[in-house]
């Protein structure tokens, strides 16, 4: 299939500006003018990312409907957009393009949504009996340890068993009072439908017009700061695609390794556990820590847990996780983002605490980006004449 000449032009206008390798500073050789303009390109590059980053979270702040959506559908597009570029050189039309990776994404999304509806279902249908049991077994426990401990202790083990007593017999009413208000809760449940709505529609509009938005938004550059600012962007989407690509590739291959464990521990929606804590591992102990609760829920709702199902959860993390950090992410992933383990885990409870569920998700390439930004400021303002004569 031969693309259309708009689509050809459109390729073509990605790219209009040459591309001169200043690397962190202008090379030797280059005139004091020449340096000047880097110099210049580079501070404008620095305050245009700053400014980005200020207006993405203040729109996260006071106009989620609206901006939540916009993020997700923009991360979602830059992740496709190789995709739709491969096929375009191909010989598809960007329009094919777009509508066969679309449909193929919504595809496996809903086939998801329909395998994990039935396998939920028969979850929430076990929760009465798994309550039953556990106050049948825990209960006992507890009033048998009242009668053999010291008596200093004696109030606070009869506080726990009555705590538990209360929490197994006022639980189910408490699920059914959160899930009352959540369904009452008019606008919170617009806000949601209208994000849902508005998604695939800007996942398509950010991949039809990805080329053209990008041109538009380096008109906003001045000429003589084009080609350096360009190179900036250039290098820090390397940073960022090299990231995701790596995480996505790690977070199938640890699904993969997680479904087969959990699958033949015979554990109850292996799959879904899998998912959550496979492609979870973007944040630092999140995806293990998710993973490692879920499972131990879906043991405890079965109806025939053995010791040997416990093992082999126990076995899976362990694997999983060695694989991981010896393997897996140090081949794929690298030192392409640079940052530390603890730096991401305070990031994630910064942005988190700051700016919520979404503050959480933009923390590791948020905190990537501000590396970059930070690494060439502290270059330019280290040439600064005052700084070198102190």
């Amino acid at each position: 299939m031969s693309s259309s000449t708009p689509e050809k032009a459109e390729e073509k206008q990605a790219a209009p500006f040459s591309m001169p390798s200043f690397g962190t500073s202008a090379p030797e050789g280059f005139s004091e003018q020449e340096e000047g303009i880097a110099r210049r390109a580079d501070w404008i590059w620095i305050f245009g990312v700053l400014g980005i980053l200020a207006m993405i979270f203040g729109a996260i702040t006071y106009i989620k409907v609206v901006a939540i959506p916009a993020l997700l559908a923009f991360a979602l597009a830059y992740a496709l957009n190789p995709l739709i570029r491969f096929m375009c050189q191909k010989g598809f039309s960007r329009l094919v393009a777009v509508i066969v990776i679309f449909a193929g994404f919504l595809g496996l999304l809903l086939g998801f949504i329909f395998y994990l509806i039935p396998v939920l279902k028969a979850q929430f249908l076990k929760i009465p009996e798994s309550f039953s049991r556990a106050g049948a077994v825990v209960v006992p426990w507890l009033e048998k340890l009242e009668t053999s401990i010291p008596e200093g202790l004696h109030g606070v083990v009869v506080s726990l068993r009555e705590g538990v007593v209360s929490l197994v017999n006022e639980l189910g009413p408490a699920l059914a009072q959160l899930v009352g208000s959540i369904a009452s809760s008019t606008p919170g449940i617009m806000n949601v439908l209208i994000g849902i709505g508005l998604l695939p529609i800007l996942i398509i509009v950010f991949l039809l017009k990805w080329n053209a938005l990008v041109q538009r938004l380096m008109l906003w550059i001045p000429e003589w700061a084009r080609a350096q600012v360009t190179h900036r962007f250039r290098e820090l989407n390397e940073v960022l695609s090299g990231f995701v690509r790596g995480q996505l590739l790690v977070g199938c291959i640890l699904t993969v390794c997680y479904a087969i464990g959990f699958s033949l521990a015979r554990i109850d929606m292996a799959i879904l556990i899998a998912l959550v804590a496979g492609f979870g591992n973007i944040l630092p102990y999140v995806g293990t820590a998710s993973g490692i609760t879920l499972a131990s829920i879906a043991l405890l709702l079965s109806s025939s847990t053995g010791w040997w199902q416990v093992f082999g959860v126990v076995i899976t993390f362990v694997v999983a996780q060695i694989l991981e950090g010896f393997f897996i992410t140090p081949r794929i992933v690298g030192n392409r983002v640079g940052l530390p383990a603890t730096v991401v885990i305070v990031s994630v409870f910064t942005f988190g605490e700051l700016f919520g569920f979404m503050g959480i998700l933009l923390s590791v390439p948020v905190t990537a980006v501000l590396r970059v930004v930070l690494k060439l400021m502290l270059l330019r303002y280290r040439e600064v004449s005052w700084y070198a004569k102190g």
